[in-house]
């Protein structure tokens, strides 16, 4: 297990887990009663997580993701484990809050061991596992909040969040400049919110089916409230105003994103351009003295010799003194055998 590097990643860590706490104790009321049928369940979903974490995975490719900035690994791409979620969704939707909390505790800590070994991994798997109870089991009655209590509309949520979150965790576990902590984040958000996407929806339907076929046990015994934006004419025009403004946010990010990235790889495309004409311009210098060198060699009279040992000893004289070829051969027939062959001699610089 990677521990988070340096006093920023400890923070965020610990920012993370207070919002667990938070949620956790606002959430407190929708935990069931602790009967006989509540501990099995508990028991069997707690037996079946290992079993869900570790069984029928699917490797992403890593594609352009970027390694961990300052840390030289070969990056491997993301795993979806399908069933791995399946055991805390079902808890949080039969059992409640911290009961989920428990369970995807365990799944998270496999999760991070066997595959991402970063300790991020497990306080992502909670604060899911703690969302999901908390759509499923609230109590609102509007028709937003109605639909939101069926565990694959939570799950399908709860998906689309995940991206938001992943990419708060990662600026914090990573190391170097924030442009290069988001610069890693980006490069592999897509393929991360992709497993952790299809993890959730395997476990929204699986968690719908079970709401269907067992009722009595999932259906919270909590009378129906308001929703806070009908308790509050403020509240209703946050609610209304917030994803407008979280959808300029986003365009905005991503457009200075484009547009940074755009102007560095231009400037890349020009110093590969620069270098590409420099070295192409030293070219014709290099093959001029290597032909002005054959020339030197051909014209030193000792080469008309056909003594092979007195040719070798000249060719690695040569290549002593110019230091330019890597070998030196020499075709030859000579006089006194002619037609019997064609000896080369051959002198390496090793």
């Amino acid at each position: 297990m990677d521990l988070p590097i340096g006093p920023l990643g400890w923070i965020g860590l610990l920012c993370f887990s207070i919002i667990i706490a938070t949620l956790q104790v606002l959430l407190r009321d929708y935990n069931k009663p602790w009967g006989k049928n509540e501990r099995s369940w508990f028991i069997l979903l707690l037996v079946l997580t290992p079993l869900a974490s570790l069984l029928l995975g699917v490797r992403f490719p890593a594609s352009d993701a970027l390694p961990p900035p300052g840390i030289p690994v070969d990056l491997d791409g993301p795993t979806a484990m399908l069933l791995a979620a399946i055991p805390w969704t079902l808890a949080g939707g039969l059992l409640g809050p911290f009961p989920a909390l428990l369970v995807s505790l365990l799944s998270g800590v496999i999760s991070a061991l066997w595959g991402t070994h970063n300790l991020y991994t497990i306080v992502e798997v909670v604060l899911l596992a703690t969302l999901f109870s908390g759509f499923v089991n609230q109590r609102y009655r509007t028709y937003f909040y109605n639909l939101l209590r069926h565990p694959f509309i939570a799950a399908f949520s709860l998906a689309l969040i995940y991206p938001i979150i992943n990419l708060s965790s990662a600026l914090f576990s990573t190391q170097g400049e924030l442009v290069n902590r988001l610069d890693y984040a980006v490069t592999n958000l897509i393929a991360v919110s992709l497993a952790v996407g299809i993890e959730l929806i395997v476990a929204g339907i699986i968690s719908e089916v079970a709401k269907i076929a067992i009722p009595d046990v999932w259906v919270s015994d909590h009378p129906l409230v308001p929703a806070p934006e009908e308790r509050s004419l403020l509240t209703r025009f946050i609610y209304y105003l917030s994803p407008i403004a979280l959808a300029l946010i986003l365009a905005l990010i991503i457009s200075n994103w484009m547009v940074a990235g755009n102007a560095a790889r231009g400037m890349l495309r020009e110093r590969m351009s620069d270098t590409t004409s420099l070295v192409a311009d030293n070219i014709p210098y290099f093959i001029n003295t290597g032909q002005n060198l054959i020339t030197h060699i051909a014209n030193d009279p000792a080469m008309l010799s056909d003594d092979t040992s007195k040719i070798y000893k000249l060719l690695e004289e040569h290549m002593r003194t110019s230091a330019f070829f890597d070998r030196i051969l020499l075709p030859f027939i000579p006089i006194r055998k002619f037609g019997k062959g064609i000896k080369t001699a051959i002198t390496d610089r090793n």
